[in-house]
């Protein structure tokens, strides 16, 4: 997978949690900071894990 392909599936991704975020607190769920903590933990993890190894431009 290249650079370009990973970068795109994981602002999708991210896109994805924040609409179902805001999804939740719209219906008012009782665990709702819950997954936002969980979720934002692991968005915020995939970002750095791809910051790190993904070769950078030439």
């Amino acid at each position: 997978m290249d650079r370009k392909t990973s970068g795109k599936i994981l602002v999708a991704l991210s896109i994805v949690y924040g609409v179902s975020v805001a999804a939740l607190a719209y219906f008012d769920v009782t665990w709702m900071g819950g997954f936002a903590v969980v979720g934002a933990l692991a968005m915020g993890a995939l970002w750095a894990l791809w910051g790190v190894f993904v070769r950078p431009r030439d």
